[in-house]
């Protein structure tokens, strides 16, 4: 992973009582609550094509002003070169039956 500049200490940014996180539920943004603590964590379409599409990623996103409270977000990405980049499904979940749906 590369992290710009340092990543802090996770028990420093625990999910406060702000919230802006939304996701898409049958057409419509709904508000997910923040629970008081909780690290959230989104790790986009890498358990969707790692579970072979047994687990969908959830359309999301986050208000940027929910209240008049400052939001801290940190984002972190995971950015493989080419000749890295060899994962998809696992192979206990692909068969004749159900083929690898990512490469």
């Amino acid at each position: 992973m590369k992290l710009a500049p340092t990543l802090p200490e996770l028990e420093n940014i625990p999910e406060d009582h702000i919230g802006g996180l939304q996701i898409k539920h049958e057409g419509d943004w709904v508000d997910v609550e923040p629970v008081h603590g909780a690290l959230v964590i989104n790790i986009a379409d890498v358990l969707q094509i790692l579970s072979n599409d047994e687990y969908i990623s959830v359309e999301h996103r986050v208000l940027a002003n929910p209240s008049d409270e400052p939001r801290v977000s940190i984002a972190v990405f995971y950015n493989p070169s080419a000749k890295d980049a060899l994962y998809g499904p696992f192979s206990e979940l692909t068969s004749p039956e159900k083929p690898p749906r990512y490469r």
